[in-house]
């Protein structure tokens, strides 16, 4: 019985967190389209910048999967690295970060805890968990579906584009770090809380009744 149950956590778990991802880069992706913050705008700043680039800007345009994983990213305080290469030589060097208010990071904070409420009352409802531990770590079991999001947008966020020979732009992910933050520690610790509060407030009712 505890092998089924730990299957239909984790089915939860993928389910909830794929949920959260999709939820959280619908949010990041409304919000910077509303305040002008997006990251391909960030680009076009850097580029204009760099004497002799800011022309180039419509060669030098990302795809909008490309833009959109760039924001998610930031907004997980995993920017991507932009550099700009001049005749072979490096000359801007910097994180993408959108400028927006920093209510902007919040966006995945609140929906994976939110989530993580969702997976926590599910798992109660199931009588897959007894108290407040176990459903914390069904509310972190949101990592499973929220990883492989952050794992797409990662790979998708490689961009690199020389449109003359000499100059060259590339915005690169780093790989490590983004993966363990965004995808392992933010769905993790958000969804622990979520599942925990859950918790709470599922059995508030009963213990006020008491």
């Amino acid at each position: 019985m505890e092998y089924r149950d730990t299957l239909t956590g984790g089915a939860y778990g993928i389910v909830v967190g794929g949920l959260a991802f999709v939820g959280s880069t619908a949010g990041i992706v409304l919000v910077l389209a509303v305040t002008g913050g997006n990251a391909d705008a960030e680009l076009l700043r850097l580029l204009e910048r760099t004497e002799g680039t800011g022309e180039l800007f419509d060669a030098l345009r990302p795809t909008a999967l490309e833009a959109v994983s760039w924001q998610v990213l930031t907004s997980h305080l995993v920017p991507p690295a932009v550099e700009i290469t001049l005749a072979g030589q490096s000359v801007t060097s910097s994180a993408l970060r959108p400028s927006t208010g920093l209510w902007y990071y919040t966006i995945p904070v609140v929906m994976l805890v939110a989530m993580g409420a969702v997976s926590g009352v599910l798992s109660q409802r199931t009588r897959l968990t007894r108290g407040v531990t176990t459903t914390a770590v069904a509310g972190a079991a949101i990592t499973l579906g929220y990883l492989p999001g952050v794992v797409a947008v990662t790979l998708i966020g490689e961009f690199s584009v020389s449109p003359g020979l000499l100059i060259g732009v590339s915005v690169t992910p780093d790989m490590p770090p983004t993966i363990v933050i965004a995808g392992i520690v933010y769905p993790a610790v958000c969804g622990t809380v979520g599942g925990a509060l859950s918790y709470l407030l599922y059995h508030a009712p009963t213990q006020a009744g008491a």
